[in-house]
């Protein structure tokens, strides 16, 4: 056999990716008839050995790999975990394989390419939850032959595409909904550069405000994480404002208990909105005010957008984004005297 034959030399003489060479010599889908031929004439003219399978026998397997930084899987961050699992079955729903890499914080600041990516593991790949750009440059730049998607965030320097769910009219409904309650002193908690998610769920608040005429404090945007991603404790604006928009319910549970803690209630004296859906503790007192991210939809599309990719679909997505709904609960209080906001929320009016 000749020496250093493998996929990826192949495929650089034919012109195509390594992933096509290996869907072609192992008998996958995704490959025309003819470009199978002149893959498999390529390979036995270069020497290379492989295994050509009976088209009976043909392995329709896909491996994804499912790539996420390891502050998303820590404890208080199972949204994230859920949402690993939701697309983990719809992968498994269409013969693929979720392959969970876990990228350490120094992985993700050195660019140390992924594991998960090396040998071939993978015929593709999801990133879920922000990386940094310089991260996703890394991968851009090694001209990997492996395809990918971002999933719950986006970065315009990128040729990737993603699928998210809808933060900016989550955050405005969320926002407009305190303020058909009586409420215009309204605090955003959440690092606004954390995330492009954070980010869109501000976006949200601040037209809504806009909308509304309502003048906002900078003192009443307060941060909730460091450079790296790991909560943090700030300190609250005072005088208070009457409610918080949370970019996120872990961080609105944290806000009640802090509030609850400083001998405040919640929602009589300060009311809190999240955004997610998802707690770790359903029991929490009061129950939270929210916007349901459809997470079984964003792990519907991203499933279908990297097995497109995976099967040579050059069709160009973009962000797509996902819808959700609001959830209405006990921790708003209605400011007006007859409870009109209420009714209102009730009604579906907001």
């Amino acid at each position: 056999m000749k020496q250093n034959v493998n996929m990826r030399g192949i495929g650089r003489a034919l012109g195509v990716s390594a992933v096509t060479v290996s869907k072609a010599l192992a008998g996958r889908s995704g490959v025309s008839e003819a470009m199978r031929e002149q893959i498999v004439r390529k390979a036995q003219e270069l020497g290379y050995r492989y295994d050509l399978v009976p088209k009976s026998a043909r392995e329709t397997r896909w491996d994804v790999g499912i790539l996420i930084a390891d502050h998303f899987m820590g404890k208080g961050n199972s949204f994230y975990a859920s949402m690993c699992k939701k697309l983990v079955q719809q992968l498994n729903e269409r013969s693929c394989y979720g392959v969970l890499g876990i990228l350490s914080e120094e992985e993700e600041l050195t660019g140390r390419y992924p594991d998960i990516l090396g040998g071939g593991r993978v015929n593709g790949l999801v990133i879920l939850g922000q990386v940094n750009w310089d991260y996703i440059h890394m991968l851009e730049s090694v001209g990997t032959n492996v395809p990918y998607i971002c999933m719950d965030f986006y970065d315009e320097r990128s040729n990737a595409d993603a699928v998210v769910s809808d933060g900016l009219y989550g955050g405005y409904r969320l926002t407009s909904h305190l303020i058909h309650m009586g409420h215009t002193r309204i605090g955003f908690v959440g690092s606004i550069r954390a995330t492009s998610s954070i980010m869109d769920r501000y976006l949200g608040y601040y037209r809504s405000m806009l909308q509304h005429d309502i003048p906002i404090d900078p003192a009443w945007i307060v941060p909730d994480r460091d450079e790296h991603g790991a909560y943090m404790e700030h300190p609250l604006p005072s005088p208070l404002p009457t409610a918080f928009v949370c970019n996120c319910d872990q961080m609105a549970v944290r806000l009640i208990r802090l509030l609850q803690s400083s001998g405040l209630r919640v929602p009589e004296d300060v009311s809190v909105v999240g955004f997610d859906d998802y707690v770790d503790e359903p029991a929490t007192k009061p129950t939270l005010t929210t916007f349901a991210v459809d997470q079984d939809t964003m792990a519907r599309e991203a499933a279908e957008m990297i097995i497109a990719k995976m099967q040579g679909r050059a069709d160009r997505k973009g962000r797509v984004v996902t819808g959700g709904r609001m959830v209405y609960r006990e921790s708003v209080r209605d400011l007006h005297p007859a409870g009109e906001g209420q009714l209102a929320a009730e009604s579906g009016k907001c």
